[in-house]
């Protein structure tokens, strides 16, 4: 097959063998970008084809170190989405970014949308972050600001933290659903502290303990 899905040669019949034109199958653009592929799986001319979400940090590798994991969910693309991008129930699903008590003092302070995508950007109060050297980087229930993002036609969802004044993660996960019940995440991370492989197991870890809270919450929502 060449890129346009059209069958250059078949085996059996040989060389310099007359191919078929129907002999072809469906071909979609693609394009590799930020460790993933990406796939337009519409009709849409270039032009009009939706953009890929910006991640511009994911290129400045002198100051941002990136980490990559998957997850899969039984749940609908939509309900991990609506997840992703919620603060309130971080309070109270997520033992490592918040306190019950604290749920009413977390508050969205502004919003940003367009056509296809939004952002907000959210207060919030948690406890110091777990493990090793990471909990002496915020004091408890300090004032910490969070931007969740959205990217609907390819159901993104951006995570970006400011652990402390000089302390910033992103997690970007694009989310495929598999089908109605079935979606796979795949889940690209940047730091700008520790930006050694020593810490990069760790760092897996965590984003993996993150999602299997979600989805404990995610996976029981009916419908």
């Amino acid at each position: 097959f060449d890129a346009e899905g059209r069958v250059q040669f078949i085996p059996s019949r040989g060389e310099g063998a007359e191919v078929p034109e129907r002999a072809r199958i469906d071909a979609y653009p693609t394009e590799e970008r930020y460790g993933m592929i990406w796939v337009f799986m519409g009709d849409l001319e270039e032009s009009r084809r939706y953009p890929i979400p910006p991640f511009p940090e994911y290129q400045d590798r002198d100051n941002w170190r990136p980490i990559y994991t998957e997850f899969s969910w039984n749940a609908d693309v939509s309900r991990v989405v609506e997840n992703g991008i919620d603060i309130a129930h971080t309070s109270f699903v997520h033992p490592g970014f918040g306190y019950r008590e604290m749920a009413d003092k977390n508050h969205i302070a502004k919003i940003e949308r367009d056509e296809y995508s939004g952002t907000s950007s959210c207060v919030l109060y948690p406890p110091p972050p777990e493990g090793g050297l990471l909990r002496f980087a915020r004091k408890d229930k300090a004032e910490t600001h969070v931007h969740p993002s959205f990217y609907l036609p390819v159901h993104c969802v951006r995570l970006h933290i400011h652990v402390n004044s000089w302390m910033e993660m992103i997690i970007v996960d694009d989310n495929t659903p598999v089908d109605v019940n079935t979606t796979r995440s795949f889940v690209v991370q940047v730091r700008n502290f520790f930006k050694w492989g020593m810490f990069d197991g760790g760092s897996v870890k965590r984003t993996q303990k993150v999602f299997r809270e979600d989805a404990a919450i995610v996976e029981a929502l009916s419908p």
